[in-house]
């Protein structure tokens, strides 16, 4: 009979049922265990997961800014023009774009927003060693009250003494419970040679792209 099972033929000729054919189904109370338990899964590692998509921001920032410093300073050799990336930490973007001054608009220019989860902050330059100015160089001109902190790169390759000394990207809000301060920071600073910026994962350590 279809739906309710197979019957098969005894030794002594008599018909007898076969285990039914349909498919175990879970029960109510096994429904029910199997979500607390990934309630119970997902609140443990909540936490974790939210420190770990944090972090990757402030990754994926840095290296997307890394990339537009090398770019720029690939452009500033081809093409011989100055070339300046600007940081704009209040309106929260940066770009780049020709000097102005040999330039009045540039047709590739670009712009970034910054991730939501990301802060920058930007130290300003350390001109032969002297003590740091009490007001930081700005380069306006980007736009309606548009100012920015800039990365100069000159057509021979270097990065004017000028441009910014650190570029600090760290988690917008770190988590409460971090003991480091620093937790979730990544710098970048120019290198030794002034041809490009170095990546530090701490105040020592140096990560070249």
């Amino acid at each position: 009979m279809d739906g309710l099972g197979e019957t098969t033929m005894s030794p002594t000729g008599k018909l007898r049922s076969a285990r039914p054919t349909g498919t175990t189904a879970f029960t109510l109370i096994e429904l029910i265990l199997v979500m607390a338990m990934l309630v119970i899964l997902m609140a443990v590692m909540a936490p974790s997961l939210g420190n770990f998509f944090r972090g990757r921001s402030v990754d994926g920032e840095v290296r997307r800014l890394s990339s537009l410093i090398r770019y720029g300073r690939e452009r500033a050799i081809s093409e011989g023009t100055p070339m300046i990336l600007w940081i704009d930490p209040q309106q929260r973007a940066y770009g780049l774009t020709e000097d102005s001054t040999y330039a009045a608009q540039d047709g590739r220019a670009v712009a970034y927003p910054l991730s939501r989860d990301v802060v920058v902050e930007v130290d300003a330059a350390r001109v032969n060693s002297a003590p740091m100015p009490t007001s930081l160089p700005m380069v306006s001109g980007f736009g309606p009250g548009r100012a920015a902190y800039a990365i100069r790169f000159q057509p021979d390759g270097f990065i004017a003494d000028s441009s910014p000394v650190q570029i600090r990207i760290r988690e917008q809000n770190p988590p409460s419970g971090s003991r480091n301060s620093r937790a979730g920071t990544l710098w970048l600073a120019p290198s030794a040679s002034r041809l490009t910026y170095d990546l530090h994962t701490n105040i020592t350590g140096a990560v070249r792209f």
